[in-house]
């Protein structure tokens, strides 16, 4: 393994290192430009045999107040599970 190499293996471990899952979420709203950013870094995530079988929607305003109301209830009602 080069300095380079040593480097980004490094880099790497430092970042799956810090990665944590926050459920705790927060009123203000994310911006757009972000929002897509994220979405364009996770695009390049690995998938099995490159299936990439996932889809992302974004929702906000009275969209997002409904599905806050719908969720729980439809989960409780065993209509459908959360991830």
């Amino acid at each position: 393994m080069n300095l380079e190499q040593a480097t980004l293996a490094e880099c790497f471990d430092a970042v799956v290192n810090q990665r944590r899952s926050v459920r705790g979420f927060l009123k203000q709203p994310v911006a757009r430009e972000q929002i897509e950013h994220i979405f364009s870094l996770a695009a390049r995530a690995p998938s099995n045999c490159n299936t990439q079988p996932w889809a992302t929607h974004v929702v906000g305003g009275e969209k997002l107040e409904r599905l806050r109301d719908i969720l729980p209830v439809n989960t409780l009602r065993g209509r459908m599970t959360l991830d």
